[in-house]
């Protein structure tokens, strides 16, 4: 309760975002109550917003995170029932990022909550569901990327509380891209594969060229067999096929490849035989 003209902020510490793309903000807003309800006007008047600010170009709010009275809108009577939605901001780019909330009730029966603020890479606009929070087995959805912490407490009316977190790790699987191969009348072929996982991605990431079928060998592998853009030479004429491996997370959790086939031919070198004189 702060009463009217008082209001409770809270700011994040600036979260470095340099290099990261697409990041989203997500967090829970709630509302309960159990006297006359929240009012949305007035010296009485309640309300709750969730705000970022990247770079210091100023504040904006987030999707679902401005209610005047209870969350989602209500007033009165039937603003005292729990109410809860996500408030979301996403394809947030820049160095840094901040988080902002404040509000206000006017009664001690008034009460907001936020909960679940999460602060992802390549948001989708989704935060994780946890299936059912009571079973200890629970499927949880909408995993992001990168390590999830989840507590899992146990309760009891007498004896204290004991809680456990794990940590799960969602690693960005690649997706392959040999690009093409072709047909050269030399030992040369110009390789031109496509890296799938950026570097804020990157969890143990391997990524390198193969030999998976030919007459010979690889001679040079140019600038390098861990170079997506890179020129194979060979040391005999023929089909080969190259394969381009990206892996990522520990011990190579999540691998795909992609490859693709190259005809290395002869150059012909004509030879029309002597001229002559006939009659």
């Amino acid at each position: 309760n702060m009463g009217s003209g008082n209001n409770a902020i809270w700011t994040s510490d600036p979260i470095n975002i340099n290099g990261r793309t697409d990041v989203g903000i997500s967090m829970q807003l709630a509302s309960y109550g159990t006297g006359n309800g929240f009012e949305n006007s007035g010296g009485a008047l309640d309300y709750i917003r969730a705000e970022y600010n990247v770079d210091g170009s100023g504040w904006n709010t987030l999707a679902n995170g401005d209610w005047t009275g209870a969350v989602g809108g209500l007033t009165g009577a039937a603003s005292n029932a729990y109410n809860a939605l996500i408030a979301t901001a996403t394809g947030l780019n820049g160095n840094s990022l901040q988080v902002r909330i404040s509000m206000r009730t006017t009664a001690a029966d008034e009460i907001y909550q936020i909960d679940n603020i999460l602060v992802s890479e390549e948001f989708s606009g989704t935060m994780p569901v946890i299936v059912s929070p009571n079973d200890p087995n629970s499927v949880i959805n909408n995993l992001q990327y990168g390590v999830n912490t989840f507590m899992w407490t146990i309760t009891h009316p007498t004896c204290p509380a004991t809680r456990s977190t794990v940590d799960v790790n969602r690693v960005f699987s690649p997706v392959a891209d040999a690009g093409a191969g072709g047909s050269e009348c030399d030992f040369t072929f110009d390789l031109n594969a496509t890296a799938s996982v950026l570097v804020p991605n990157q969890d143990n990431y391997v990524a390198g060229w193969t030999q998976t079928a030919g007459p010979g060998a690889v001679s040079s592998w140019g600038a390098g067999q861990d170079q997506p853009v890179t020129t194979v030479t060979v040391d005999s004429y023929g089909t080969y096929e190259f394969t381009w491996t990206e892996s990522n997370g520990p011990g190579a959790l999540c691998t795909d490849d992609s490859t693709i086939a190259v005809n290395f031919y002869r150059q012909p070198v004509a030879n029309a035989g002597a001229n002559g004189e006939a009659c």
